[in-house]
């Protein structure tokens, strides 16, 4: 699970902060987590994501960005990017079937970074359970 740094008027990132308390309390006995801060650098994102597949080879993978008009936590349902639907020329590629975009509101937006945890914690175990 990402999370990603400071950038513009988030100078603490709600995602980081909430996928670090997420790791503080776990998913699951049986779900080992890996998380990282990421920077707010498309070209970063896709380097980090393309690496973090061939590396660790998850069952899941799931990005979490702050919104600033976010009023509660969204499983976002359509990208809008080029994204990483097609193979490339090392035959990786993020696996859309076993990937997500979730974002949360500014801390305190009305939720805690305890309360965002718990709720991306419900979502990644439905998750988990559709995939598997």
């Amino acid at each position: 699970i990402l999370g990603f740094g400071p950038f513009g008027e988030h100078k603490v990132n709600a995602s980081w902060v909430a996928v670090q308390r997420l790791a503080e309390f776990g998913v699951k006995d049986d779900v080992e987590l890996v998380t990282r801060e990421i920077p707010v650098d498309y070209d970063m994102v896709k380097e980090i994501i393309c690496s973090l597949w061939e590396e660790e080879k998850p069952d899941l993978v799931v990005l979490v960005g702050v919104s600033g008009i976010a009023k509660v936590i969204t499983i976002e349902q359509q990208a809008h990017n080029d994204g990483y639907c097609r193979k490339d020329v090392k035959g990786l590629s993020n696996d859309p079937t076993c990937s997500a975009f979730i974002h949360v509101p500014p801390l305190g937006a009305p939720y805690t970074a305890d309360q965002l945890a718990q709720g991306l914690r419900i979502a990644i175990i439905e998750m988990l359970r559709q995939i598997q």
